[in-house]
């Protein structure tokens, strides 16, 4: 998959259950027309903070004036800290705190002049999803007061909330399609794995019978309407499926050797457990064994259905794309430890059938150096993303000589640009301030 720009047109996005979103992208690089009270004659920045299940990580993004008084984006900077919100759900007092240092390094970012003009906006997604309402929103209450505080423009309260699911995979999906210069008729599926949840999303290319038609967006993409299979699978990201898995496991009597951790393992932490809780618990290591749990334990239902092909809770979907990006976890525990991009199917199963055979001491140090876990985690994790995948997704290894090759390109990054929602929801804001402050 070639990582190259194209002139643009005009990206957009209308929802058709929800406001409509509106993107209006052209030019070489990302550009937003948007001339509003913000707007300095030579820079406009914007602050989006995504508050994750594992962290919370600002982006700051600085526009310059294109031509006929566009904005083109010219740089991200992109700041992470952890834990992340939903961990002070114990005192939600002391939840906005936490995003004191993202807020005082983009102070260092945006010329002090125009603090009060810029705005900064708080999406959570997973974690506080989670958590349900009540809890929620006290935490999100402390962290609504600290950028009131913060010096930068906050309007309201809608400008720190919960980010929809759904959302969250309509604005990967258009960045992604549009710093990759994507035609219409040619756009990439996205994938994206969090701690919490994973989105998917992609442009069907069959035809689905109308007994098995699956929920779309209508999405404006480069001025054609597309409908937009996407889905956010709540409980379905890579910490609360073992989360999941364990818990499962420690209600069995007597408790066996798990096949989803590393040979000589003796205890293992529980994740998203507020204290820390970590329990005895013997691996066995074996990656068809570990798949095998995963699936009889949470995968509820998804695989082969009446309609071809059903995602978790009986849910249809529609068959796969061929070509995806995937961001987030599924680069954290596949190109970053060695992988080469793109990735096969085949090669994500052969990389957790050698991960799985080693002891702890020996993946350890193997791979010293994982991202947002530890390499004992290793031998679940890659199974869990095969297993997600190939059952959740009907994202297949080739079966066949003549069939069709999934492949599956690990980003982190577009032309330097961070990957994710964050760009698309900034875009979104800024249209919606633009109108608002004419």
């Amino acid at each position: 998959m070639a990582f190259s720009k194209e002139a643009g047109s005009i990206v957009g996005s209308a929802r058709k259950r929800i406001v409509p979103l509106t993107f209006l992208l052209c030019g070489l690089v990302l550009v937003l027309v948007c001339m509003s009270r913000f707007s300095s004659p030579q820079k406009t920045y914007g602050l989006m903070i995504d508050a994750g299940s594992t962290g919370s990580r600002m982006h700051t993004f600085v526009f310059g004036n294109g031509n006929n008084g566009e904005l083109k984006l010219i740089t991200e900077d992109f700041n992470p800290i952890s834990p992340g919100l939903s961990s002070y759900k114990e005192d939600p007092s002391i939840a906005g705190e936490s995003l004191l240092p993202l807020l005082e390094k983009s102070k260092q970012i945006v010329p002090a002049h125009l603090h009060s003009s810029t705005p900064v906006f708080l999406r959570a997604t997973a974690g506080l999803r989670m958590l349900g309402d009540e809890l929620s929103e006290r935490i999100l209450d402390d962290a609504r007061e600290i950028l009131r505080e913060s010096g930068f423009r906050f309007d309201s309260e809608k400008w720190a909330t919960v980010l929809d699911g759904n959302d969250e995979g309509i604005y990967s999906w258009i960045t992604v399609n549009y710093l990759l210069g994507r035609k219409p008729g040619e756009t990439a599926g996205t994938l994206e794995m969090g701690g919490g949840s994973s989105q998917i999303a992609f442009v069907p290319s069959e035809r689905e019978a109308e007994s098995c038609e699956t929920a779309k967006e209508s999405v404006q993409y480069k001025g054609m309407d597309l409908g937009l299979y996407t889905v956010s699978h709540l409980g379905f990201g890579i910490k609360k499926a073992k989360q999941d898995v364990i818990d499962a496991a420690l209600e069995k009597t007597p408790l066996e050797p798990h096949p989803c951790l590393s040979k000589g393992t003796t205890a293992v932490e529980i994740p998203f457990e507020d204290p820390p809780k970590t329990v005895e618990m013997q691996g066995s290591g074996s990656f068809a064994l570990c798949t095998k749990v995963i699936s009889e334990t949470i995968m509820t239902g998804a695989g082969q259905c009446d309609c071809g092909l059903c995602t978790y809770h009986q849910e249809p979907q529609p068959k796969a794309a061929n070509d995806f990006v995937a961001l987030a976890f599924y680069k954290e525990r596949t190109v970053d430890l060695g992988l080469q991009n793109p990735v096969s199917m085949k090669d994500i199963r052969e990389f957790g059938e050698s991960v799985c055979t080693m002891s702890v001491d020996e993946v350890m140090s193997a791979f010293p150096n994982v991202a947002n876990g530890e390499a004992t985690e290793l031998c679940f994790d890659v199974s869990f993303i095969y297993q997600h995948l190939s059952e959740g997704h009907g994202i297949t290894e080739k079966l066949n000589e003549g069939d069709p090759e999934p492949t599956i390109f690990m980003a982190s990054k577009i032309e330097g640009i961070e990957l994710g929602w964050s760009l698309g929801a900034m875009f979104a804001e800024l249209s919606n301030l633009r109108a608002k402050d004419r």
